[in-house]
């Protein structure tokens, strides 16, 4: 998975970072997949370790241009564990 995101990390670097040049919009749409239907795909672990961090890099662009995000994930990401930050 450290392999994909990374992938996905840059192309979505390049792509923050020309929305914050050129400023299509007030807002951006990130969407990854996290979720099945009734729990995550990851453990909040990883998430929180990983995942997440890898997000702030690639909106950092967005946020300091004053582009709002909008995280998009299909499925249930509302996991007690997600929510309660346990492992």
């Amino acid at each position: 998975m450290r392999k994909i995101w990374n992938h996905n990390t840059q192309r979505a670097g390049e792509r923050d970072t020309w929305f914050a040049k050129h400023k299509p919009g007030p807002a951006v749409q990130i969407c990854e997949d996290i979720a099945y239907n009734y729990n995550l795909m990851f453990s909040p672990y990883m998430l929180d370790e990983y995942f997440f961090p890898l997000v702030a890099e690639v909106i950092r662009p967005l946020k300091a241009a004053g582009i709002k995000v909008i995280f998009h994930s299909d499925e249930d990401i509302t996991s007690k564990a997600f929510i309660l930050g346990a492992s």
